[in-house]
This record gives C-alpha cells, sequence and structure tokens, in this order.
C-alpha cells in the first residue's frame, strides 16, 4: 500500500455531536472502585442473604462483590475447620462463569478477608487431578474460587458432596438456565435434606438473557428462583446516586449505493462462494461434530468475508483477506489453487482501491463511528476513556487497524492508545488475528486499568463482572441483541458524565427501536420489583428441573456420594477423553456423532471415538424423545464401556498418561547426592585362613614383550617373581601393563597346591608390610593381623615357583637400589658399572674437565679416587599406575649407556634388592587389574547361568581367553591375532571378561584404565529401548502411544535401571575411579574405615545405570540378539519377553468386517507402487495401510493411526543403525560415535528421506496446515537440492531457510519423520520380527548418508555454537508478533545478537545459532 500523507480530513464533524455541551470530567476516568465501604442498601441485601438464600440483582458497579464478601466472612466459622470435621469443616465455593472473573473474583477476596482462598481454572488441568490431590486441596483452602465446570465435575467425581459446602456463590447467576453448570450444580439439592443444603447467594446486574416478552418476564425470574432455591431481592434505599445514567444516543448509518468497485467485489464473492461450496462438503465428510448439529468445516472467516464488506466496507474486506491469506490453516481451507487465486486477486484490488484514499473505502458504518470518535476526542481529549463493543473478533483486529490507518488524516485520533480483547480460544477454524492467549487478555486489560491506554476495542467478554475504568464512551458497533447484552454494556459507562452510543445501520433502525422499547420496558420492570419475594416451595423448585427426560446414569459404585456419569457430565466427559489421546498440533481429536431417528419419533446417537481409542466400535444409545437427550444416552453408555476397559479411572476421569499406580516411581535407594558403597574382594582372594590350611599358588609371571630400551638391566629380566595364595581356581586371560621399562604381559599360572603353617602366615604378613611400607612407602594404612578371611597373600618365588626368602637372595652390583648423596630422600636402580670411565674421564659438558670436576664443583664433593668406576643409574619412578602406557619422547629406543652416571663413592646401597623393587612396583597395578577382572568374570559366569548350561559353563572355567589389551578403541586391538576358533567358543561361551570389565568401568576411571563402557553404553542403549520398546508394544496392543511412551520412559529411566544395578550388586564391582594407589586402593589385610576412598566409592544413579547399559551391549555384542533378550529378562528382570522366554507374539492383524472391504481396497489404493518402489511386499497390506495414517484421518475405521507403528518404528531404526555403526565406525570415539548416531537418528533427517523416496505421497491426513507445511518444505528442499536429485537429504545443521526478510527457519514436518518410523515398524511386524528384512529394505535408504557423515559427522549448530564461545553464549525467547512464528535471541558475549525465526521455539534456536556461526565463525 501506499504511505499515507498528512491532509484535511474528509471526515466531517457529526451534527450531533454539537448538542454535547463542554464537561467538566472531574478527574480521572481510569480508576477502579476497591473501597470497602458499606452502603446502606448493601447492608440491607447482607442482611436478607444472611437469612435465606437470595438472588442480589444490582446493576454494574453497585457492589455485588462486597455483599458476597461480607457474607463469606459472616460464615466464615464454618470453614476454619478441619475438612470434613462436623460443622467448621465446610468449604466456600464462589463461581465466576469465565477465568477472568475467576482470577479477579479471587484477587478481591483475598484482599478483604483473612481467609485461605484459591482459584482454580481449567488450564491448571484440574480435571486430571485425583482424589488425593483434590483432599490435599480441601485441607489446605477454605474459599474455592472456580468456573462452574470444575464443581460439576468434582461432584461427579464425588471429590466433595454438597454436605461439605456452606456457602455457594453464583456470579451472573442469570445463566443458570438449560444445562449450562450452574443449573447442573443446584440439580445436586434434589433429594437432599435442607439441613445439609449450602447456602446459595446469587448474584446478577440482569435477570434475563435474550429477548424476553414483557408478560414473561414474571414467569422467567420464578424460573431462576426456583434454579436456585432463592428468592431475588432488591433494595427499598434508592441506589440511583450510587449508579451512574449515561446519556443514550443511537447513530445510524444512512444506507448509499454501492458503488461500481464494490459490485465488482460482490461478484468475485459469489464466484469465491460457489468454489468454497464445491469444495468445503468434502472436508467436512472427514470431520463432523460432536456436539454441534452441523459440520465443523473451519470456514467461519472465509464466510465472513460478505459481512465484512458490507459492514466495513472495502477497507474491511482488504484486511480480513489478506489475514486469511497470511494465516496457515486459513489459507489451507481454500484447498483449491483457483479458490486461492480469486481470494488473492480480490486482497490485491482491494489493496489498490484502498490506496486510492477514496471517500467510499469505509461503510457509511464505520465512517460513523471514526466521525464519532473524531468529535468525541476532540471534546474529551487526554480525559478521554472509552470502549467499543463489537459482535466478531476480526472486527476488533480491523477497527484497530483502521484507527491507525486514518491517524494521519484526523488530528484527534493521536490521541487515540488502543487495545482489543477477544477473549481465549484455540479453535483451529479461528483465524490467528481472532485468537488471544490468556497472557495477552491479562496484560491487554492491565494496560487499560493502568490508563497505558485509552480506548478498548473487545467482544462481550468485556461485558460481563470484569473490572474495567469508568468510561465517558462506551460504543456497540453491533446492536444489542437481548437485554443483558443491552443493559451490561451500558453499565460500563460510569464516568460522570458517560454516553453509550449503539451504531446501526438504516436497515436496522427499525428492528432495534422495538428491541429498546422491550428493553426500556423490562428495566422499568425489574425497577419496580416488589420487595421481599418469598421462596419458591421444595416442589416447585423440584418441579423446575422436570425437563421431561431422564437420561439413566452410570455410577459404578453404590452410594450417593460415589462418583457417577448424569446426562449432563457424559458429553464433556468423553470430549474430556478424546482430548487425553495422543495428537499433535495438526488436528484436535474429537468424536463423531450420528443421529438418526427412529420409529415412534424417538433419536438415536451413536458415538464413534477417534480411531486410536482403545473403543474402537461405534456406541449407540437408547431411543429418546429429543437430540439432546438421545446424544447424552449414547455418551453414558460411551463412558461405561471406556470404564470397563480401564481407560477411565474409578473416579471416572481420563486415565492419565502419568505413571499408573502400578508403576509408581520406584525411589531410588541412593540419595540425589550419591552413596558410598564397599569395594567386592573377589572370592578367590577371600575365606578364611589359619593354620595348617591349604591354599592354592599362582606365579604372577610378567614378560616384557615391548621393552623401552635397546638394552635392559639384568634386574629387569630376573626369573624372580611374586605370587599369590587364593581359596580357589581362577582362569584369567593375559593382560599388559605399561611399567618404567616397557610393555609387559601378564599371566596369571597355578603353581600347586601348598599347606600353610601359622609361622609362614607370620611371616608372609612381614613380608606384606616391607613390600607395602618400606619398598613402596604407602602411609596411612594399617596391616590387621588378626583378620584373615580376607587375603592375598604375597610370597616370592624362583624361576621353579619355589618359596624363597627376598631377604636371602644373592646381591651383585647388577642388582641394586642405592641412594646418591647429594640427592636425599631419591633411589636410583643401578644399571650397570662403567669399567672404561672413571672420576677422571671427560664430562658431557666442555665446561668441566671430568666427572670428578663436575661433582666437586657442582655438589662440593671431595673426590677420594681419580680411578674409580662410574655407576649408571635410573633414577625409581613415583610412578605406580601402570594400566596406562606413558608417551614416549621419541620413536627411538634409548640406549643403556644415555642414564645418568655418578661417582661409585656418592651411591648408597640400600638393603633390598632391584629385582625386589621393580616386581614389587608392579604389584599394585597387577592385584587390582586380577581383582577386576575375576569380579567381571564372576559376573559373567553369574549372567551365563541362565543362558548356557552347566557343561558350557564348565567349559569357560578352562578355557584360554586371548590376551587382554587395555585400549580405549579397536585399532589397538589388530595387534592381538585372534584365531577364528577362539573367536568361535568365545561366542559361545559367552563375552571376554576384559569386555565385561569395560562394561563396568566409568568414564571416570578412563585415564586409569586405558579404556571405559561408553562404546558399549551405546550400543546397549538402543537396544534396550528396541526391545522394551517391542515387548511394550505387543504385550499391550490395546494401548496408545502416549502410554507406552509412560511405560518405556520408566523403564528407561536411571532410576530403574539403577535399581537393578544395585539389586545385583553391580556398585560393590564397578570401577569408579581413575587408579591410584596411594589415593583409591588398599592392600591386601588392610584395615578399612567407612567412606574411606581406598576400600569405598562414591557412586551415583547414573553411574549405576550406564552399567547396565553397557552390560546390556557387552552381551549382545558378543553373542546377538536372542542371547541378550534371554540374559536381559532372567539376569537384570527387565520385562523383554513373556515368561516363556521367547519373543512376544506380534497383535493380530486387524480382521476386516465383509461391509468393509470395499472401503479397504479403496485406502490400499495406490500403496501397491510404493510397496514395489520400496523392494518391499507387505503379506498384510494393512500394516501399511496403518503405517501411513495420520491421526486427522477419520476416513479410516479399519485400522489405528501410525502412532503406535511410530513407537516401534523409532526405536527399531536407532537401534538398527547404531548397531551398524557400531561396527562400520569402530575407529570412532565414543564421543563421535554418539554425535554420529544423533546425526543419523533424527526426525529432520528422516523427513526428508521420506520426501525423497515418496513417502509423503501415501501419507493419509486431512490436516490443512499439515498440507501448507509439507509444501514449504518440499519446495525449500529443492531449492536446497543439487544438480540432478529430487530433493536434498538434510540434517540439524543444514540451512532450510524460506526466502523472507526477515529469514524463517523452515521446520521439518514431524509427520514425514514419523512414516518413515511408522514403515519400519509396519516391515517389523509383517515380516515375522526380522530385522535383516527390515534393515535390507532401510539401508539403501540410508547407505549413502552413513557414509558421508561418517566422514564429516554432522554437529547441532547450538553445540557448535557453545563449544565455540564457552560460557558466552545466552538463548532468550522474545515475544512474536505472530503466533505462528517462535522468535529466539541469542546474545554472544562481546559478539552482538542474533535473531532466530522458525514456527517453534526449538527450531528457532537452532535458527540463531545457524545465523551467529554463520556471521562470526565463516
Amino acid at each position: 500500500m501506499k504511505r499515507r500523507t498528512k491532509e484535511a480530513s474528509s471526515l466531517n464533524r457529526p451534527e450531533f455531536i454539537q448538542k454535547i455541551p463542554k464537561m467538566d470530567v472531574g478527574g480521572s476516568c481510569n480508576s477502579v472502585n476497591l473501597e470497602f465501604t458499606p452502603r446502606q442498601y448493601q447492608v440491607e441485601l447482607f442482611e436478607e442473604s444472611c437469612r435465606r438464600n437470595v438472588i442480589i440483582c444490582l446493576e454494574t458497579g453497585a457492589g455485588k462483590t462486597f455483599i458476597a464478601t461480607m457474607l463469606i466472612k459472616e460464615l466464615s466459622w464454618q470453614v476454619r475447620g478441619e475438612f470434613g470435621l462436623g460443622s467448621t469443616g465446610k468449604r466456600t465455593f464462589f463461581l465466576a462463569r469465565t477465568v477472568p472473573l475467576a482470577e479477579q473474583q479471587a484477587r478481591y477476596l483475598q484482599m478483604h478477608t483473612s481467609l485461605r482462598i484459591k482459584h482454580y481454572i481449567g488450564s491448571m488441568n484440574v480435571d486430571l487431578w485425583d482424589r488425593v490431590k483434590w483432599r490435599a486441596e480441601l485441607s489446605s483452602t477454605q474459599v474455592f474460587v472456580m468456573t462452574p465446570q470444575i464443581l460439576v465435575d468434582m461432584l461427579a467425581h464425588a471429590y466433595i458432596t454438597m454436605e461439605n459446602i456452606n456457602l455457594l456463590v453464583f456470579d451472573e447467576c442469570h445463566h443458570a438456565v438449560g444445562n449450562h453448570p450452574f443449573r447442573v450444580i443446584m440439580r445436586s439439592f434434589i433429594g437432599l435434606k435442607h439441613g445439609d443444603r449450602p447456602r446459595v447467594l446469587g448474584l446478577t446486574g440482569c435477570l434475563f438473557n435474550g429477548k424476553i416478552p414483557p408478560s414473561k418476564l414474571e414467569k422467567k425470574v420464578t424460573d431462576l428462583e426456583c434454579t436456585l432455591f432463592s428468592a431475588v431481592v432488591t433494595s427499598i434505599y434508592d441506589i440511583s446516586k450510587y449508579s451512574t445514567a449515561p446519556k443514550e444516543e443511537l447513530i445510524v448509518a444512512p444506507t448509499r449505493p454501492k458503488t461500481n468497485f464494490e459490485t465488482r467485489m460482490g461478484l468475485k464473492l459469489q464466484d469465491f462462494y460457489r468454489e468454497m461450496g464445491r469444495i468445503l462438503p468434502e472436508m467436512a465428510r472427514g470431520d463432523v461434530g460432536f456436539v454441534e448439529d452441523k459440520p465443523r468445516d473451519g470456514s467461519l472467516s472465509v464466510e465472513d468475508l460478505g459481512h465484512c464488506l458490507q459492514t466495513l466496507g472495502v477497507y474491511g474486506l482488504f484486511h480480513l483477506s489478506s489475514l486469511i491469506l497470511e494465516d496457515n490453516e486459513q489459507r489451507e481451507m481454500l484447498k483449491t489453487e483457483y479458490s486461492l487465486s480469486l481470494l488473492t486477486e480480490i486482497r490485491n484490488d482491494t489493496a489498490s482501491y484502498v490506496d486510492s484514499l477514496s471517500d467510499t473505502i469505509c461503510s457509511p458504518k464505520l465512517k460513523k463511528l471514526l466521525r464519532l470518535l473524531e468529535a468525541f476526542l476532540g471534546q474529551f481529549g487526554d480525559d478521554f476513556c472509552g470502549i467499543i463493543f463489537v459482535e466478531r473478533r476480526y472486527t476488533a483486529t480491523i477497527i484497530e487497524r483502521a484507527l491507525e490507518f486514518f491517524k494521519p488524516f484526523v488530528e484527534e485520533l493521536e490521541h487515540v492508545r488502543c487495545e482489543h480483547v477477544i477473549g481465549q480460544s484455540t479453535r483451529p477454524e479461528l483465524l490467528r488475528e481472532s485468537k488471544m492467549t490468556a497472557k495477552q487478555q491479562i496484560d491487554a486489560m492491565a494496560r487499560f486499568r493502568s490508563g497505558q491506554s485509552n480506548l478498548l476495542i473487545a467482544t462481550n467478554i468485556v461485558e460481563e463482572g470484569i473490572d474495567v475504568p469508568q468510561c465517558n464512551f462506551v460504543c456497540k458497533f453491533d446492536r444489542p441483541m437481548d437485554f443483558r447484552s443491552y443493559v451490561q454494556s451500558k453499565g460500563r459507562a460510569r464516568a460522570k458524565p458517560s454516553f453509550y452510543f449503539v451504531v446501526l445501520d438504516e436497515e436496522s433502525e427499525r428492528d432495534y427501536l422495538a428491541d429498546l422499547n422491550n428493553y426500556k420496558d423490562t428495566e422499568a420492570f425489574i425497577k419496580d420489583f416488589k420487595h421481599g419475594r418469598l421462596l419458591p416451595s421444595e416442589r416447585q423448585s423440584e418441579e423446575s428441573f422436570d425437563d421431561g427426560v431422564a437420561v439413566p446414569e452410570y455410577a459404578p459404585f453404590p452410594g450417593a456420594s460415589s462418583p457417577r456419569v448424569t446426562m449432563y457430565s457424559a458429553v464433556p466427559l468423553v470430549h474430556k477423553y478424546c482430548g487425553k489421546l495422543p495428537s499433535d498440533q495438526y488436528c484436535s481429536l474429537t468424536p463423531t456423532c450420528d443421529i438418526r431417528q427412529v420409529s415412534g419419533g424417538l433419536y438415536v446417537a451413536t458415538i464413534t471415538l477417534p480411531s486410536n481409542s482403545v473403543l474402537k466400535t461405534p456406541v449407540s444409545g437408547t431411543g429418546w424423545p429429543t437430540i439432546s437427550a438421545a446424544k447424552a444416552s449414547a455418551a453414558i453408555a460411551t463412558c461405561k464401556l471406556l470404564h470397563q476397559l480401564k481407560e477411565l479411572d474409578d473416579n471416572l476421569l481420563p486415565v492419565s498418561d502419568e505413571p499408573y499406580k502400578e508403576m509408581a516411581e520406584m525411589q531410588l535407594k541412593i540419595p540425589s547426592g550419591g552413596s558410598w558403597y564397599k569395594k567386592t574382594v573377589p572370592c578367590a582372594f577371600s575365606g578364611p585362613l589359619r593354620g595348617q590350611s591349604k591354599r592354592l599358588l599362582y606365579a604372577i609371571n610378567q614378560v616384557l614383550i615391548d621393552p623401552s630400551f635397546s638394552e635392559l638391566p639384568t634386574f629387569v629380566t630376573s626369573s624372580y617373581k611374586f605370587g599369590v595364595l587364593l581359596s580357589d581356581h581362577v582362569n584369567l586371560p593375559d593382560f599388559l601393563i605399561y611399567s618404567h621399562f616397557g610393555t609387559e604381559n601378564i599371566r596369571l599360572s597355578f603353581v600347586r597346591e601348598v599347606l600353610i603353617s601359622e609361622e609362614d602366615i607370620l611371616r608372609m604378613v612381614h613380608f606384606s608390610e616391607y613390600i607395602f611400607s618400606t619398598l613402596l612407602k604407602l602411609k596411612n594404612f594399617e596391616l590387621d593381623r588378626t583378620r584373615y578371611e580376607i587375603d592375598a597373600f604375597l610370597v616370592y618365588l624362583d624361576e621353579l615357583g619355589e618359596l624363597v626368602s627376598p631377604y636371602e637372595i644373592a646381591e651383585s652390583e647388577q642388582d641394586a637400589v642405592v641412594t646418591v648423596s647429594h640427592a636425599p630422600g631419591a633411589e636410583y636402580f643401578v644399571i650397570g658399572v662403567s669399567e672404561n670411565e672413571t672420576a677422571s674421564s671427560p664430562f658431557v659438558k666442555p665446561e668441566f674437565d671430568s666427572y670428578g670436576h663436575y661433582f666437586s664443583s657442582k655438589y662440593r664433593v671431595q673426590v677420594d679416587d681419580w680411578h674409580q668406576p662410574l655407576v649408571l643409574c635410573k633414577q625409581v619412578p613415583k610412578r605406580l599406575n601402570f594400566h596406562v602406557k606413558t608417551k614416549p619422547t621419541s620413536d627411538a629406543k634409548p640406549a643403556t649407556q644415555f642414564f645418568p652416571k655418578y661417582l661409585q663413592q656418592l651411591c648408597k646401597r640400600k638393603r633390598y634388592s632391584a629385582h625386589l623393587l621393580y616386581r614389587a612396583q608392579c604389584i599394585p597395578s597387577i592385584l587390582h587389574r586380577i581383582f577386576s577382572l575375576l569380579n567381571a568374570e564372576s559376573l559373567a559366569r553369574d549372567a551365563l547361568a541362565c543362558l548356557i548350561d552347566e557343561s558350557r559353563l564348565s567349559r569357560r572355567k578352562q578355557f584360554k581367553f586371548h590376551t587382554f589389551v587395555p585400549s580405549p578403541y579397536r585399532e589397538d586391538l589388530t595387534r592381538v591375532l585372534l584365531s577364528q576358533t577362539q573367536i568361535a567358543d568365545e561366542t559361545t561361551l559367552g563375552p571376554h571378561p576384559a569386555e565385561v570389565l569395560r562394561s563396568i568401568t566409568l568414564k571416570n576411571a578412563h585415564s586409569g584404565e586405558g579404556f571405559d563402557l561408553e562404546r558399549n553404553e551405546i550400543l546397549g542403549d538402543a537396544f534396550l529401548k528396541f526391545s522394551l520398546s517391542t515387548a511394550l508394544f505387543c504385550q499391550y496392543p490395546e494401548q496408545d502411544e502416549g502410554k507406552l511412551t509412560v511405560r518405556k520412559n520408566r523403564l528407561l529411566s536411571n532410576a530403574y535401571l539403577a535399581n537393578i544395578s544395585l539389586e545385583k550388586g553391580l556398585q560393590h564391582i564397578i570401577v569408579s575411579q581413575n587408579f591410584s594407589v596411594k589415593e583409591n586402593w588398599l592392600p591386601p589385610r588392610v584395615t578399612e574405615c567407612a567412606n574411606d576412598p581406598r576400600s569405598h566409592h562414591q557412586l551415583f544413579g547414573k553411574s549405576l545405570a550406564d552399567v547396565v547399559e553397557a552390560l546390556i551391549g557387552c552381551f549382545h555384542q558378543r553373542m546377538g540378539v536372542q542371547p541378550t533378550l534371554t540374559f536381559m529378562h532372567k539376569w537384570l528382570h527387565l520385562p523383554v519377553l513373556p515368561e516363556s522366554g521367547r519373543y512376544f507374539p506380534p497383535p493380530c492383524s486387524t480382521i476386516v468386517p465383509t461391509q468393509d472391504r470395499h472401503s479397504v481396497t479403496r485406502l490400499l489404493s495406490g500403496l501397491g507402487e510404493f510397496e514395489r518402489s520400496l523392494g518391499y511386499i507387505f503379506r498384510d497390506k494393512l500394516y501399511l495401510l496403518q503405517a501411513f495414517t495420520h491421526s486427522s484421518y477419520s476416513k479410516n475405521r479399519v485400522t489405528d493411526n501410525y502412532q503406535r507403528l511410530e513407537f516401534l518404528g523409532d526405536a527399531l531404526l536407532d537401534y538398527l543403525v547404531t548397531k551398524h555403526i557400531f561396527k562400520a565406525c569402530d575407529l570412532l570415539s565414543p564421543g563421535n560415535l554418539t554425535r554420529l548416531r544423533s546425526a543419523l537418528v533424527n526426525n529432520v533427517l528422516f523427513s526428508s528421506l521420506a520426501v525423497r523416496h515418496g513417502f509423503h505421497r501415501h501419507l493419509l491426513h486431512l490436516a490443512p496446515l499439515l498440507y501448507s507445511q509439507i509444501q514449504d518444505y518440499i519446495q525449500v528442499l529443492k531449492s536446497y537440492a543439487k544438480t540432478g536429485e529430487e530433493s536434498a537429504v538434510v540434517t540439524f545443521s543444514d540451512d532450510l531457510f524460506k526466502s523472507e526478510n526477515p529469514p524463517v527457519l523452515v521446520e521439518d514436518p514431524k509427520p514425514l519423520g514419523d512414516i518413515f518410523e511408522s514403515v519400519a515398524g509396519a516391515i517389523f511386524l509383517d515380516s515375522g520380527f526380522n530385522l535383516d528384512t527390515v534393515w535390507g529394505v532401510y539401508y539403501p535408504m540410508l547407505a549413502d548418508v552413513i557414509q558421508r557423515y561418517s566422514k564429516n559427522i554432522p554437529i547441532s549448530p547450538v553445540s557448535q555454537i557453545f563449544e565455540a564461545f564457552p560460557e558466552k553464549v545466552v538463548f532468550k525467547a522474545l515475544e512474536s508478533t505472530s503466533e505462528a512464528i517462535s522468535v529466539i535471541e541469542l546474545t554472544v558475549s562481546g559478539h552482538g545478537s542474533f535473531i532466530g525465526r522458525a514456527p517453534n521455539s526449538k527450531t528457532a534456536k537452532r535458527a540463531a545459532a545457524k545465523i551467529a556461526l554463520k556471521a562470526l565463525c565463516s
């Protein structure tokens, strides 16, 4: 549109405004009266309400809530006691018809009473609260302010009874007619004793709804009195001095002839309506409403185009057509390109006409409103405060835009600060601009009350009850259609002076004047109302509830206070149940209801629930004389069946997706901060040892297989070795350690059985003390000389395996440990004595003449003998962790001559030999590894007992495992040559002990152990998720995806898996720490202390859970699918198999009734082509039909929708992809393996693959928004694709932005990824759980992506930005101008802010990160 320039206004000041005198406004009109000083009439009415049930009728602003507050305080003694106990344990209920009114009244009561008051609204999910939750609320709250349906539900489900209520306050009680919740609540009075009924107080500013002829006014009052068991009361005092009487004016817009342009637009609208009439019935058949008798075709805004042209003119038609075209959901309602082009043409033509600034761009009615505002603002200026009431939501939006549009032309409009309030709604058929969230409403009203805005354009939501400032201008842009609307809208003009205008077309003037006379008569009737009316009799009240029909209720439990489903609660309960069924943003699941007339003039209703309900068959009620009763009968029958199917709980509420009672969350047996657990000593090292006991002697053989030096000292190759006495035979693989002199192979070999005497025990105790205290210099430990239950008695052996005393071994110069006088505290291995070099030999540095010169100059040593030989030494390193290889300084191996050389006179020999110290230094690492391997082998044997027979288990005890190489990744294992026989035998006999050890070694211990559980955990996590999903899918065929997900998440939770870990005792054998001899290792037989990190370790729940997943991965890697499932079922007690120990049978395929076979044939049409392209022909085609059925596609009544299959397929593809990359990418670190898995298993990639392979063409749905999103997505994919490709394959690191300014990141439509997964689930079931078949179909679709991503792993842009700018990144949600777009701001400290836009916040966050990376890292 053209930019407008300010010029003289063509909107002339209307003559009647000249009649408005200049008035002194007398202060701000933007204040809300909050005084709490009773007026005379309020005291009178309060006293009347204390005596009996009353309905107080006072005009808006006369202080009805004040009277209610005084009555609540007067009766407060009845609610201050413990709930349910006697006359003081009752509760008060204040019922407000709308959410804003409930919140407002709660604030008022909290301000003026000392009672405990809370408000309750539907958005708090109170309809899902159970008896325990409500009991807690009833115990803690004394006054409940709520919308009435909540109390209806509480009474229906017997959370409270009328006997426990002392006072019912009905705000705007004139609504208590028909099936309104007010009337349903009062129906509970029937049959109650008078003393058990609560006091009733009705509040209203208008006794009537609708147009009531004067002759029927008395009957309507009586009916209301009977309904509320109350009498209407008014005051004998004159209250006019407390109220206002605004001046009323009728503004009539004259009819003018249509312009040629308007006529042409009318013809185009007729063409548009004809096209829409052709396509809308097809849409309507897919979504038939339950309560409404007409189809919810979603065409509300489309049909209003003609009305908009008539009431608002070309300007209004331009904006409404623009709003429809800008709204994705409304745009999709147009359905065809032709209808879209017609509406686009209308929008473009009207835009040009509006730009022309013709005098006829507005309707006469809109022009009258603008002139009225111009004149009124000119009079009141900044003291202006007003409300414009409109009937339709979009009218409020367009009038607000019109005021902004005409501001440059009308100087007085500069005073307008406008807001609009149109109520809260989530109905999909409404324009996006015609919806408001609760927060938006609250904020708009707050700005109006505070004076930030001075004009409110509102629907009738503001007419009743809500506090607004005292306005001097109130205008009804659409005529009030009943007395209530007239009285309550006029009541908003409360300033002195104030004006009430009604703007009409000339054609409506006559009808409105007739209505106005009726309204005036009704006002006079209320003013002349007689004081002192009597209460209705019991009989009159009970007869008022006799509707002529009484559909039997469903009460499964005896007792008057038990929960029940009535004809009034049944229909809402069915809707509530459907609302709990799994759905997505593209559809709102609703039941359908067919009404047919049968003989005798009766009606029978048949309800059909959405396809993903457990109740698949339609449910019919019995015949009734009215349609509403027939619907209620069918709804009650439906609720009865749902209760029997356990879809409704015993409170007759939909079963929540929260964990069921039998699935209540297990309490983690360790606190959130972790717990300390004692490290287990293997069985072979335990057992009482007394004099004359037999023990098994094992030699610890050390062989240097990869020396670090080209020449080795003799003590390194010494034949002496350590031995250990064990209580049982052990079978361990060889393993490696990395000592000071190179890589050594450690083998534990059986020598013989020995008899131990008491003297032997004492000698071994002394030997242990000598090793650990003297040689290794370990401190802060004390040997327990009395406790022999846990023993690793060390002995020293010669090359023949005979026990020798290390103190008696002949010493030599080549086997010595020395200290050097000038370096106290340090010890040195003597590598050799240089016979050719003496103290007089030249020193290596030219500044010293000789070695003697160097030591005398540097350390002030007096050389005793210049011919003494030099001694080659290597300082004894302090490192005692030999599990991890030290990094070599160079590839070349140094020779011994490069060791330091010292004068012989400086070397003082220690009393122990070098070979003993060298071997002793290896002992902690060797014992630690033996302990770990024995614990791992014990775990493996225990688990294998449920998988293999005893003979194979015995073979495992003698089996020679291949050498264990403690490497973090697979590449180092290539150094170990394995025969095919070994591999086959190990597969038969279970996992290698070292692989089990890997699976119980936490990441924290990686640097100390050389490996950890992370890779096995990745595989185990995927297989656990898959196996549980499959078992749950088969075990609970009637449960929807939401309930299955709840069950699965609980079984996958860290709490559940950690408890399994604790039950199996894994907490005692887990390797959790980086091995440190001095910090977390104890020698055998050392006294232990609680929480001592040397004998205990601290574990957290996640670590315990990770070990369970890693063990699953370990067993799966070695033994395959079925044995691993058995291991999980029998040993871990995970419910992955039935008691038979074999797969759960798949759910039976749907049996198609004969009458439905034609519809099945129609539904399956075209899927044969997809099967051929897929390369798999289904035996049961219904699996494939289900896989493509979206929840919005109600035409498929044969199968469920795809959600259950998607639940299965998601876990299936995750497992298959993880299994493949686990084997194919064995060189990847666990971190990169996880990143690759995430890049290959996500909805972004699956959606693009679904488009590439044509899945989207077969998706069955009736969701307009989904059509639009798929279309946008495909267009962006094509623009992103490489030349020659049909569409791109993308992941979360790719840039899929719409070419808009500012750019918007395109969201991948989730259903596309869902069907990619659901088809996999369908193949899995159809093939009889054949994993190879599924992978054979899906691997060709994934192969090139796997290969490409394996070489260059995509990383989430959010992760990239955090890695690039650690601790500098902050994401923040911003308010969006459109509900369809989320806006996220990313701030990088020191580099600025970046804005991301997308259809949801998660995608918008990704968009912001992409934009930031492109700006900062490109």
